[in-house]
């Protein structure tokens, strides 16, 4: 009894703590309605456990535990993924920043060597790259 009071405890705090922000972590409003359910959820299952296995046996699962456990798994193997997804994301997306500042250092530092007459009608552009074995004009 002592445990289950301490779980709804922990989760009215998580409710609150979830409540409370307000959007500095970056979450949504459904994010967050949705982490409310899963409070909401988790008080349920805790105040009558005979019900974790009712749902489980609606689904073909022999116990409320394993639903839980299959559950979790796919939770977690959902959150590895978005978060692997994201950081990918987040690489690329720093390479192409730290290319296009390497660029912009490169024409700023040598800008004197890099001028090339230009052509009638097509403007020079020093990220462009060259033909090899053509040096610029300088």
């Amino acid at each position: 009894m002592l445990v289950q009071i301490a779980i709804i405890a922990l989760g009215v705090l998580l409710g609150y703590l979830i409540l409370a922000s307000r959007g500095s972590h970056g979450a949504r409003a459904s994010v967050k309605v949705g982490l409310v359910l899963l409070v909401i959820a988790m008080i349920v299952a805790v105040l009558n456990p005979n019900l974790m296995t009712r749902v489980a046996n609606l689904a073909g699962i022999g116990r409320g535990a394993d639903l839980l456990l299959y559950t979790v798994t796919g939770a977690f193997l959902f959150y590895t993924l978005t978060q692997y997804l994201k950081s990918q994301s987040q690489r690329d997306l720093i390479f192409r920043l730290a290319r296009r500042v390497a660029l912009i250092e490169a024409n700023s530092r040598y800008a004197d060597v890099l001028e090339v007459p230009e052509k009638p009608g097509k403007p020079v552009d020093p990220a462009e790259p060259r033909e090899p074995g053509v040096e610029p004009q300088l």
